[in-house]
């Protein structure tokens, strides 16, 4: 397994860790901002840099591979739908929108195994303007 790959496998485990911060009942502010939000952006912002990180890796040593490419997008998809899941938990979002974002991807994810069925590659689809 490359670097990329492990950096994908960090960010998926960092989103656990995002979500279980709150039920620590960490005591105090800073700023104005209860510590656990930092805590948590700051787990957001570690997850998001490994991210650019990951991709920047694979592409510059020749390493992007088919788990790579399978786990990346779906990692980046449990790590902003969490986010903003907890968000609406903290009443700082309204639903609708993190509802928007996972009846798209839905849509997408439903396009491209047609897009496999009829023999065509979602990324050629893409390219096209198809989706």
């Amino acid at each position: 397994m490359n670097l990329a790959n492990k950096l994908t496998i960090i960010r998926v485990f960092l989103v656990p860790l995002m979500v279980i911060i709150p039920y620590f009942n960490i005591q105090g502010d800073w700023l104005g901002i209860p510590i656990d939000f930092w805590i948590i952006n700051s787990i957001f912002i570690i997850a998001s840099i490994t991210d650019k990180l990951d991709g920047y890796i694979a592409r510059s040593r020749n390493q992007v591979t088919t788990f790579g490419k399978f786990l990346d997008p779906l990692a980046d998809k449990i790590l902003v739908l969490a986010a903003m899941v907890m968000l609406v938990e903290y009443t700082k979002l309204p639903a609708w929108i993190p509802i928007i974002v996972l009846t798209r991807e839905f849509i997408v994810s439903g396009y491209r195994l047609i897009a496999v069925e009829k023999g065509r590659s979602s990324n050629s689809c893409i390219s096209m303007g198809k989706i």
